[in-house]
């Protein structure tokens, strides 16, 4: 019995041969799309198109731990309700971040497709012009100070003030400041928070400088005065209780921010340690897991990560860490939310 021909003989190559050309063109279609989405130009729309489901299950395991609390408030073992007295809902912390019109096109939808969307609800952006695509993107917490574009400290000042004078007329608990350069781990920013009782005064943060800032202030009447404070680097973050900030008030409201930082030539974060330590007396509490770019972020062991507050970055100082290249996430941040929250990030590499 003859060997049955294959039916291919009797068919051109080409038609026989289609199936199999058809699988090696997908194959290699599906990895040049691959490889174009992780583009540079394409990881900030993949990023904050699949990181809707995170931050919906991260809120979730938010709103269950103060869900799980608010459903013991009947119980009565009483060490249960105090370990709980002090966990806070997304609307309890309001998340500043300072920015300029110059990085709303660069800075920004990196922490859009990032961190942002853990939290939205927490989060406001205070600028210096108007944007109502950013602000519909936002959910309308993009605010236009009227403050200057520029790094000098009557413009910093003024958004500092703007930033604590709009907090004031929301119902949280912190105020937590960081610039459009910081990377904030949210969850651990709360359980911090959580330590704290948000009815006291509470400055928290992290110096840039080694030991307290130490000058002698001429006073208008031709005296001198001896200064020793410390003050927590903007650079890195810092956060504030409610009860802090109203004795700040007065020192806010009608341009007197702005005022007396051009008096004694104090930048923002200068001038809101100078208030608080010098004038408030009350001390900085410093947390070492808060971050600047002031820092060498080179060397940082990556295995801590997960218990930072925040991270920053410049050009030639950034965290190292595995994920995508370095052309394609110069700051690093995508990277680094890939290793906090591997479950939920789909776009990582």
């Amino acid at each position: 019995m003859l060997p049955r021909r294959s039916p291919c003989l009797h068919l051109r190559w080409t038609a026989c041969m289609y199936p199999v050309v058809l699988l090696v063109f997908l194959y290699y279609y599906v990895d040049s799309t691959t490889s174009a989405a992780k583009s540079p130009d394409n990881i900030a729309v993949l990023a904050e198109v699949s990181l809707t489901s995170s931050a919906l299950q991260d809120t979730t395991l938010l709103l269950n731990k103060y869900a799980f609390c608010h459903n013991l408030s009947h119980s009565n073992d009483h060490n249960v309700q105090a370990s709980c007295d002090n966990i806070l809902e997304p609307k309890d912390v309001f998340i500043s971040v300072k920015t300029t019109k110059g990085y709303h096109d660069t800075r920004l939808p990196t922490i859009f497709g990032t961190w942002h969307q853990l939290f939205p609800e927490s989060v406001y952006y205070f600028t210096d012009v108007d944007s109502e695509l950013l602000n519909k993107k936002t959910n309308y917490h993009f605010i236009n100070t009227g403050c200057g574009a520029s790094h000098w400290r009557s413009s910093l000042c003024c958004k500092m003030a703007k930033e604590l004078e709009h907090f004031l007329e929301t119902d949280a608990k912190w105020f937590c400041h960081v610039d459009d350069d910081n990377y904030l781990n949210v969850p651990e920013l709360f359980n911090l928070l959580e330590r704290y009782d948000y009815t006291d005064d509470w400055y928290i943060g992290r110096r840039s400088t080694a030991m307290p800032v130490e000058m002698v202030l001429h006073t208008e009447l031709d005296k001198e005065e001896d200064l020793r404070f410390s003050f927590a680097t903007g650079g890195a973050g810092f956060c504030l209780t409610k009860a802090l900030v109203l004795r700040m008030k007065p020192y806010l409201s009608g341009g007197k921010f702005i005022a007396l930082g051009e008096q004694l030539r104090f930048p923002d974060d200068l001038l809101v340690g100078y208030i608080i330590e010098h004038r408030l007396q009350v001390n900085l509490t410093i947390i070492p897991e808060f971050h600047s770019h002031l820092e060498d972020l080179h060397f940082y062991d990556s295995s801590l990560l997960k218990r930072q507050i925040t991270i920053s970055y410049s050009d030639q100082n950034t965290i190292t860490i595995d994920g995508f290249s370095r052309s394609q996430d110069p700051t690093r941040f995508y990277s680094l939310h890939c290793h906090l929250f591997p479950k939920y990030a789909s776009f990582c590499p």
